[in-house]
Order: C-alpha cells, then structure tokens, then sequence
C-alpha cells in the first residue's frame, strides 16, 4: 500500500489525525491548528476557500487507513531480517 492519497499537502507525511475542511480538503490536524491564526478562521492552503474550526471535521475512514498504511510499511519481514516487508517477499 502506497502512502499517495494519505500524505498531507502540508507537512508531506503520513497524516496523524485527519481532520477535513468545509472544502473537503485534508490535512494533519496539528498542521492546520500551525497554519490557522489566533482568531481560528483559516484559509485552506490547497483552495483558498475560507474555513471556520466548526467547519473542520475529523476523518475518521482516513485515519483508519493512515494507519493500516503505516502498520503496512512498518512490517518486517520474516525472511529478511531488519528488512521492511516488501511485495515479493512472501
């Protein structure tokens, strides 16, 4: 499993604790509360569109898959020590 869709356009990782926007854009929680001002309104960094705390949702599929990808890519392999478990790897 590849991290493409689970990566936030932020910090570029693995998001931690999703939480989607009014526009539905994504983003690591702890990210957006470093990007929203004082005041908590905040523009979303893909599309401009302007997004109140009350507009930010957690992701909780997403989560959930975040963390399946990481288990996935955590895995060592019982047939290569200290390796990460790849496809061909059985």
């Amino acid at each position: 499993m590849t991290q493409g869709g689970f990566t936030c356009a932020i910090c570029f990782e693995l998001m931690s604790s999703p939480v989607s926007l009014k526009c539905q854009h994504t983003f690591c929680q702890s990210c957006i509360e470093q990007t929203a001002p004082l005041n908590g309104t905040l523009h979303c960094p893909m599309c401009r569109k302007r997004s109140l705390p009350v507009d930010r949702t957690e992701n909780k599929m997403l989560r959930a898959m975040c963390e399946l990808a990481k288990e996935a890519h955590d895995a060592q392999c019982p047939h290569h020590a200290g390796q990460v478990m790849d496809y061909y790897c059985s």
